[in-house]
């Protein structure tokens, strides 16, 4: 019976050592796990923050965007109702000049006919 005691003493400290090694690679296999999960994790935080900051650059980009588009909206505005005044101005004096070309024609017409009148008359006085 010591013999079947004993060996079952050794096959019990093969078993310890067998379970001591598995319940040190369980454990060394669960802090590896839980040094991936944290590394996952940290991961994921630091996309989270880089994706909220991107959004966030895309925001500000849009908003300026918007801005920069009124403002080239308002300066476009600006410039067609100055080129409409020109325009306006620009008609404007061209009717002018037409009625000043208008008198002006109108006065030497009148000036060429009392030139013959007056031609007339000196060469009637003549003979």
């Amino acid at each position: 019976m010591l013999s079947f005691d004993k060996k079952e003493q050794v096959e019990l400290a093969n078993l310890r050592g067998r379970f001591s090694e598995k319940s040190l690679e369980n454990s060394e296999f669960q802090q590896k796990e839980k040094e991936k999960s944290r590394a996952l994790f940290n991961e994921m935080v630091r996309l989270g923050e880089t994706a909220q900051k991107q959004q966030q650059m895309i925001e500000n980009q849009g908003v300026q965007s918007q801005a920069k588009m009124q403002q080239l909206e308002f300066q476009l505005k600006s410039a067609n109702n100055q080129i409409q005044a020109f325009l306006e101005r620009g008609g404007n004096n061209f009717n002018n000049l037409n009625l000043s070309y208008d008198k002006f024609s109108q006065k030497m017409l009148s000036l060429e006919q009392q030139l013959i009148f007056l031609s007339n008359v000196l060469e009637k006085t003549r003979n």
